[in-house]
This record gives C-alpha cells, structure tokens and sequence, in this order.
C-alpha cells in the first residue's frame, strides 16, 4: 500500500488507565496482511481488535483514521472501536499537546471526523457511557471548546437523540450543555473557565440561535449580582443583538410572573432603569388616556399633518390610518374632505374613544403586524404621530411595513398607490440626550450589537417605553425590502423646553414599487438595515 511514516515505534501508547503496551507497527502489520493474503479487501486489512487499536502509536492512529476514510463504509471499521476512540481521544492528545500539539491537533479532528461519520450512519448506535465520556472531555479541556467544539457537540447531541428513538438511555445533552455554559458564564471556576463559557456561547449561537434568550433569562435568574450580569448579558447579548435580548425578556417576564422582579433588578444593575420601559403598552395607554387626549407637544403638528395628508391622497380614494388613536384628528379632518378613511388602533380604549366622539369613524382594534384587511383593499395609508417608532426591533419594523404593502397591492392605472409616515429625528431635541445615555451604558457594558436607535420615550415624562429610531439610510432599506421606494417630504420642527427641547419630524412618502430588487441591492439593503446586528441573524430574503 506503499505506507511509509518513518516511525520509531518508541513512542509511549495509553492504554486502559495509564498502563503502556508494546505498541503495534501498523506499516509492518498492513504488510504482513498482504504478504499473507494478496487479494484482501482494504476493508479486511483494516480491521483490528480493540486490543490492537489501543496499541497503535499515536502516530499510527492518526494514519489509521486517513485510511480508513479512504474506503467506501469507513464506519464499519470505526464505530466498534467506539470506546478505544473515547478513551484515546483525551489521552492521546493530553499526552502529545505540549511536544507535538500538530499532532494533538490531528487526534481532534479524526475524532471528530468519525463521529460525524457516525451520524450519517443510520446503523451506527453509541453507548451512553461512551457518549457522556466524550461530551466531558469536550467540554471540560477549554483548548478543547475552542477546536472544532460545535461539530463535537452537535455531533454527540445528533448520536444522543438516536438512542432515544431506539428506546435506549437519553442523555439529554442538549441541555447539559445549556446548563454547564449558564454555570460557567454565572459561578466560573477562573478566567479561563468563563472565557470557555463565552466560547460555549458560539457553538450555541452556530449550531441553536433560538436558544439563546432562553439561556440569557435562564442566567440572569441563576446569578443577577451586578458582577455577574456585567459580564453574562453583554456575552448573550452580543450574539442575539441587544433589542432583540430585551424585546424577549420583557415578554418572557409577562409569561413567568417570578422572573418579572428578577428582570427589573437586572436592569438597574445595568444602568437601564431610567424610566423603567413598561412591559405592556396596551395598559399605559389606558392608564394616561385622559392626558394623552390633551398632549400638548404635537398640538402643533396635526394642521400641519391634515394638510401634508390632503396634499398626498386625492379625493374618493379609500385610506387607512395605522394607529388612530383616541383623538383620531387625522382621520376627522380626512373623510371631511372628501376621503374615506378607515383605521384601527392596538388599544380597545383608543377605538372607544374615537367612537364616542364620532359615532360614524369606521375603527377596529388590531395588531399592525396582522392587519385584518385583504390583499390590495385600499389606496393609501398614513400613520402618524411617531407610532411607528413602537417597534423596537428591525423585525417588528418590516413586518409593520410589510403589512402595508400587503393591503396596498399594486399601482393601478388611475392610482399610484403609498403611504405617508413620520419618524422622529435622532440628533434633534431630547432624543440627544436619550441616545447619549443609552450609548453611554451600552458601550460601558461592551455591548456593541445594537441599533443606533434604541432609546426610551415617555409620552407624559412618567410612565416610559422603548423605542427604535431608525437613521434615514436604515428606514430606506426597511422600505426597499418591503416593496417600496422612500422619499422625504417634509420636515417639521415642534416641540417646547418643557418637554425636552425641539424635536424634528421626518415625514415620508413611501410609494408601492412592483420591480423585485436583484440579489445584490437584497444583500445591500439588508445590512443597512440591521445596523447592529450579528451577521447570522440576517436571515429573511
């Protein structure tokens, strides 16, 4: 077969618990095996005992498994010496990492190599024993949690689930790994030991990005000490991207009413707690409606708006108005002027209101991310007075625009169809200040996967929630991906000292597009609009 490794044979073999065999030449075997019987198959060469395989040179081990590999069913030759695998994967690369780490190196990755074999081996079953022996020692070494740890791991968990759908021992890696990365991160033993957690981060992240914000609530309950949280949420958070962390927590708090208190620690143990954003909007807008009927700072904005949106839609034209709520101005002034307008608010109390001040307003209550509409029923849609800015996430953002494309259809002949909204401008009045703070504690924290827009509101300088201001580069691309072209129509300054300073609207025109964007400007409008996130987490096309 023409093998020539040049080797010694002087170098030591682990076998069983630390006692040393004679080892075994496998050159000089392979040799004697074709002397012997000149037509044996590859196959049949190959094929040792347990007791053999323990004594190859570490060396030889290696070349076995290159050998191996090379035939048409190497699992054959490889899953019944399973438990010699387990046993040399620790030894044989503890026993040559400082004088040969090349070498050590090779030992990992064959093992690796052969279990993922085995898992495309439908006839391959792994003994649990033999199973938590390798998960131990893959994630115990912390050198070994960075090589190649996510195909080990994913590997073993793929083998662990096919003995339980044989109706043998589960293990139940999966959440060994979950709880052993939450401990290392929360309770470590060393730097060393948190920085493998961090590292247990990644192949989770890789292999079970869903995962993630369970682990994140998971830690921040097992260990809410500042110490702790300042260096476990900025770990999570740096590969969930950070809005996306806080969006599920608060919604994971509304769900485990225990975990609720934890949370709210947490955030003032961040720096978050300024205005501590409330978990249910729904419930804020009730509590201030009489206030918020009487909102001072946009008074001056609604002649201006009426006018931008009568400028905007022709007369006869059906309208939706995205988020009404309980004033409902816009939407007085409108059908007054000769359009029909329809709209629907996320708040029963907005709608009651609206309807008690004008039985005839034809008003629902909906979510905007399912907008109870068909397909092309209207001509244009406005929504206004910054509700847009409720979505906290870019996801949420596309889905909002992504439903008013869906009710708009397609241009017509007669009618080009769009919609109007206004965002509040970063960089302008007491959104300075906002964006300032929250820069301020996220960069303290080493949280670098966030959106430049994430800030907290309030609209009576009380009660608070989060909002995302997007940059305007950022809100075009969330257009263009969601079938629209986005231009600036105005903007308008408002606003007094007493409530922050001056502000400035941006007010867009997003007309319906009906050319698909090519692959590229897809690519190119995608990273613009997630400004902050992790590169995986771009998923939707």
């Amino acid at each position: 077969m023409g093998i020539d490794n040049g080797f010694d044979n002087k170098s030591p073999v682990f076998y069983g618990e630390g006692r040393s065999t004679p080892p075994i030449n496998l050159k000089q075997l392979l040799q004697e095996r074709i002397s012997t019987n000149p037509g044996t198959s590859t196959e049949q060469l190959l094929t040792l005992t347990d007791d053999q395989f323990r004594q190859l040179t570490t060396e030889d081990y290696v070349e076995y498994f290159y050998l191996a590999r090379q035939t048409e069913e190497p699992t054959r030759l490889l899953a019944p010496h399973a438990q010699v695998i387990a046993d040399r994967f620790e030894k044989d690369i503890s026993s040559t990492r400082d004088n040969n780490p090349y070498l050590a190196h090779d030992v990992g990755e064959q093992t690796r190599h052969a279990l993922w074999m085995m898992t495309h081996d439908d006839n391959v079953h792994i003994a649990p024993a033999i199973l938590n022996q390798l998960y131990g020692y893959t994630k115990n070494d912390h050198r070994m949690v960075r090589q190649q740890a996510i195909e080990y791991i994913d590997s073993l968990m793929y083998l662990d689930n096919r003995n339980r759908r044989n109706g043998e021992q589960f293990l139940d890696i999966f959440s060994r790994y979950r709880q052993d990365t939450i401990s290392r991160l929360t309770n470590p033993k060393d730097t060393q030991d948190f920085e493998a957690g961090r590292w247990m981060i990644d192949v989770a992240w890789a292999s079970f990005p869903g995962e993630l914000p369970e682990m994140l609530a998971a830690a921040i309950q097992q260990s809410p000490t500042p110490e702790t949280l300042r260096h476990v949420y900025p770990a999570f958070v740096n590969r969930i991207g950070l809005e996306e962390a806080r969006k599920f927590l608060r919604a994971y708090a509304q769900k485990h009413p225990d975990f609720e208190p934890v949370l709210n620690q947490a955030e003032r143990n961040l720096g978050f707690d300024t205005n501590k954003p409330q978990t249910d909007l729904r419930k804020l807008y009730e509590d201030i409606l009489p206030e918020f009927l009487q909102y001072k700072p946009n008074e001056e904005l609604i002649t201006f708006e009426t006018s931008l949106l009568k400028r905007a839609f022709k007369s006869g034209l059906r309208i939706l108005d995205v988020g009404h709520g309980p004033a409902v101005r816009h939407m007085n002034a409108l059908n007054n002027s000769g359009l029909s307008v329809i709209g629907f608010d996320f708040v029963n109390a907005h709608a009651q209101a609206a309807k008690k001040g004008n039985p005839e307003l034809q008003v629902t209550v909906a979510d905007w991310h399912h907008m109870p509409f068909a397909d092309g029923s209207v001509d244009g849609v406005y929504c206004l007075g910054g509700s847009i800015h409720h979505n906290t996430t870019v996801d949420d953002w596309l889905d909002t625009l992504g439903e008013m494309r869906r009710v708009l259809g397609k241009n017509t002949s007669q009618i080009r169809k769009k919609a109007i909204i206004d965002t509040r401008m970063l960089g302008h009045g007491k959104y300075i200040t906002d964006q300032q703070r929250f820069n301020e504690v996220t960069d303290d924290l080493g949280i670098y996967h966030r959106e430049t827009g994430d800030i907290h509101d309030s609209p009576d300088d009380q009660h608070a929630f989060d909002r995302l201001l997007p940059t305007e580069k950022q809100f075009r691309a969330m257009a263009k991906l969601r079938g629209f072209n986005a231009r600036i129509v105005a903007k308008k300054t408002y606003g007094d000292e007493a409530h922050g300073g001056l502000n400035t609207n941006v007010y867009w025109e997003l007309t319906v597009s009906d050319k698909p964007l090519s692959s590229d400007k897809l690519f190119e409008y995608m990273a613009d609009a997630r400004t902050g996130h992790p590169a995986l987490e771009i998923t939707w096309v």
